[in-house]
Order: structure tokens, then C-alpha cells, then sequence
């Protein structure tokens, strides 16, 4: 640096900041004089606080030393420096070096980029990649708030939405009335023209209606579902949506009618009004018979009501429209 006494002056030209005194001029760049404080290799005045803060009235009316303008400058320079190394590190973030060609793009370029590059973990507010699509497979990315709206509608609309199952599904329900978009598979003629989606899945499988303009539902009321057999051979014979009536497997039991043993039935036999008989022609104790009713009751062997059911628990059975 150089000192002399006269007034010094100062310009920006092609990016150098340019001090001159009369035909002497330095030049310093613009971007290495950020990085550098004025007589930080100086003497300097050890300003307090609340000198800096009163500024030249602290000195009263003595000349300001080289010191306290070096300590002054350098304080600026410092304040200068800070914003400048802010700066330039988000342009190293970005992969980028800041020079003195580049400056004048190369910070809004930076920032663009760290915002792209950033992955959508980085939760601090501005770094945040963020995406205003609905369809794309980038996993690091936040989704805009107006696409995260769209998303939220659509789910939405999906939910409300009456052709969600399939025409002709079986639903069951745990109320008394069949939801929007299902009928009650009560058996009933409805219409072939209203329910054309659902005509085309089942057709007249369980009823033709009047023939020509309604079919007949499912009546599943009351009863219990058998899943078709479908070529297996478990329940061989029967058609999708064939109704089949009740069954049990066969009771058997047998007992001896006349004896000169004790009548000892099984299974679902039994004996009432038992007694003895001896031989018409001989009447002694060698002779003696005993002869007894039989009676069937299967609630001897398994529990019995009017009908044959396993443990249930009864719901609304309705279709899909």
C-alpha cells in the first residue's frame, strides 16, 4: 500500500477497483479483495464498543490516528468478508469456483443448482428439491404442495367412487341397508336397462325376471356360501350360483330285538319299556328272553335343532351394481 499525502481517489473499472494518486495507480481485483481486510497486517487501534458505536466524536478534536483508520477499515472489511465467504460457499457447493468472469451469473446458477440437486430429507427451508408432477420416479424430491392437493383429490375421488369393486361382487355388511352403489342380494327382479352392468356380469344365473326387461338377484338371505367347485370334485354337479339343499351325513346305530342277554344299543338307539319273557313251553330261568322298544334320537350323538348349521353370525349380504 501506498502512502502519500494529497487526496486519494477510487474507481470500478472491468471489475478492479482502482486507487490512484495523481499518476500512480494500483489495481486489485475485485473478488481477492473481499478475502482480504484493510491493515490486518497493520497496526490498529483497539476500538471498543462503544467507541465504534460513537464514531469520530470519540477522538474529539485530535487528527485520527493510521491505527484507528486501519482498525476501522479492517472492522468493515471483516463485515465484507463474512457476506463474501457466505458466498462463495454456496457456489463451492454447487461444484462451481467463483471467479472474476463468472461472478456476475455464477451466484443465481449456484443457488438453482443446490435447490435441484438437494434431496427432500434436507429439511432446511430453501435447499428442498422440489417436483410439481405426479408421475415421477425421482425418490429424492419433495411433492409441491399444489400436487400433494391433486393427490389428496384424487385418493379422494377414488374412495367416492361407485365402480371401485366390480359388477357382481358379494359384499357383507354389519348394517341393515346396503351402501351406496350395492343392492341387497335379496333375490329381487330388478331392472335389466338401470342395472346394465350388473345384467352383463350375472345375467339370468339366478332368476330371469320377467323375461324380457328385469332379472332376478342372488337371494343369499339366510344362507350360507359354498364356493364353487369348479372341476375339483368335492361338490361335483353343480353350477355357479346353483342353489343346493340341506344334508347331514348318515346316523346308524343297531341293537339286538330279542335276547336272553341284556339289549345293549349304540349310537342313536335306545330301548324303553324293557322287560322279560320266558318260553311259552318251558317257564324256568334258563328260557327267560328280554324283549324291549327302540327309539332313533340322534341329540344322543350331536346337538340338534330344526335345521342343520354350523356356528354363524349373521350379516347383510349384498351385490355390487
Amino acid at each position: 500500500m501506498v502512502l502519500a499525502s494529497g487526496n486519494w481517489c477510487s474507481e470500478l473499472f472491468d471489475g478492479e477497483s482502482r486507487l490512484f494518486y495523481g499518476d500512480l495507480t494500483m489495481a486489485i481485483n475485485t473478488l481477492d479483495a473481499f478475502s482480504m481486510a484493510w491493515g490486518e497486517n497493520g497496526g490498529r487501534f483497539d476500538w471498543q464498543p462503544a467507541q465504534y458505536r460513537q464514531g469520530w466524536a470519540t477522538i474529539g478534536d485530535v487528527p485520527p490516528s493510521v491505527e484507528q483508520f486501519n482498525a476501522l477499515h479492517y472492522l468493515q472489511d471483516e463485515k465484507a468478508n463474512f457476506l463474501y465467504r457466505q458466498l462463495a460457499g454456496v457456489v463451492a457447493k454447487a461444484g462451481n469456483q467463483y471467479t472474476e468472469t463468472a461472478a456476475a451469473s455464477l451466484l443465481l446458477d449456484s443457488i438453482q443448482k443446490i435447490i435441484r440437486d438437494s434431496a427432500a430429507s434436507d429439511k432446511r427451508a430453501g435447499v428442498m428439491k422440489v417436483l410439481n408432477v405426479l408421475d415421477s420416479v425421482d425418490t429424492l424430491s419433495a411433492l409441491s404442495a399444489a400436487q400433494g392437493k391433486a393427490l389428496n383429490d384424487a385418493i379422494a375421488a377414488l374412495n367416492n367412487r361407485s365402480d371401485f369393486c366390480p359388477s357382481g361382487q358379494i359384499g357383507l355388511f354389519a348394517m341393515d341397508y346396503a351402501p351406496a352403489g350395492w343392492l341387497k342380494a335379496n333375490g329381487a327382479a330388478v331392472s335389466r336397462t338401470l342395472y346394465a352392468n350388473l345384467f352383463a356380469a350375472i345375467g339370468t344365473r339366478f332368476g330371469a325376471g320377467d323375461g324380457y326387461s328385469t332379472f332376478n338377484l342372488p337371494d343369499l338371505r339366510g344362507e350360507f356360501p359354498r364356493f364353487w367347485d369348479d372341476g375339483r370334485g368335492v361338490d361335483s354337479g353343480r353350477g355357479l350360483g346353483t342353489w343346493q339343499s340341506d344334508a347331514i351325513r348318515n346316523i346308524a346305530g343297531n341293537a339286538a330285538t330279542y335276547t336272553q342277554d341284556d339289549i345293549r344299543p349304540n349310537g342313536v338307539l335306545g330301548i324303553s319299556n324293557k322287560a322279560t319273557r320266558g318260553i311259552v313251553w318251558e317257564n324256568n330261568w334258563q328260557n327267560f328272553g328280554i324283549q324291549a322298544q327302540l327309539d332313533f334320537d340322534a341329540s344322543r350323538v350331536v346337538p340338534t335343532a330344526n335345521e342343520n348349521r354350523p356356528r354363524n353370525i349373521a350379516l347383510l349380504a349384498c351385490i355390487k351394481i
